[in-house]
């Protein structure tokens, strides 16, 4: 080997270990980069979780300055048994009574358009009257499936059957006044 070709070598080799160095200090750039995003990520959820924690603390205080008797009354107040009927769901099931009494005269008398647009309201307040009534939730949102079948009947020109959802609201409000 000739000189020629040992230096031409070591060129290589000296611009590879400056590519390798070049390379490197990069990386440690972006780790230090990474590692100060990092800790403000960190800082900024600290700072979270002690916002959180004095917000408990105030929360616990105010709940101790409450007074005694205002939480003696309240812890004696019973919970309505679940039989009884919230008067917000009774005025719910008679509004779907109503609506779906309108829904049959539309019906009977051929408008099924105008009865098919009484069902969104009747669905509406027959399920939000199951979520307020306990007992006969399962009941009440049973009454979907039929109201929906009324609907795509109505829809395809068809009349539709309202009288199991009618009888069972009906039945209910009646139960649910006694």
């Amino acid at each position: 080997m000739n000189s020629r070709m040992i230096a031409l070598i070591a060129a290589t080799c000296l611009v590879a270990l400056l590519v390798i160095d070049i390379w490197q200090v990069q990386q440690l750039k972006m780790i230090q980069h990474q590692l100060r995003e990092g800790d403000q990520l960190k800082a900024d959820v600290q700072r979270m979780l002690y916002e959180q924690h004095l917000a408990m603390k105030k929360a616990e205080r105010q709940q101790k300055a409450r007074p005694a008797a205002q939480q003696a009354k309240a812890e004696q107040q019973p919970a309505p048994p679940a039989d009884t009927m919230p008067a917000e769901a009774g005025a719910l099931l008679q509004q779907a009574l109503e609506g779906l009494q309108r829904a049959v005269a539309a019906n009977d008398a051929g408008d099924l358009a105008a009865a098919a647009a009484e069902v969104p309201a009747i669905k509406d307040a027959v399920w939000k009257a199951g979520d307020m009534w306990p007992k006969y939730k399962d009941p009440l949102h049973a009454l979907m499936s039929p109201l929906d079948y009324a609907v795509k009947r109505l829809k395809r020109g068809d009349t539709a059957d309202f009288g199991k959802p009618q009888k069972v609201v009906a039945a209910l409000l009646r139960k649910g006044q006694k």
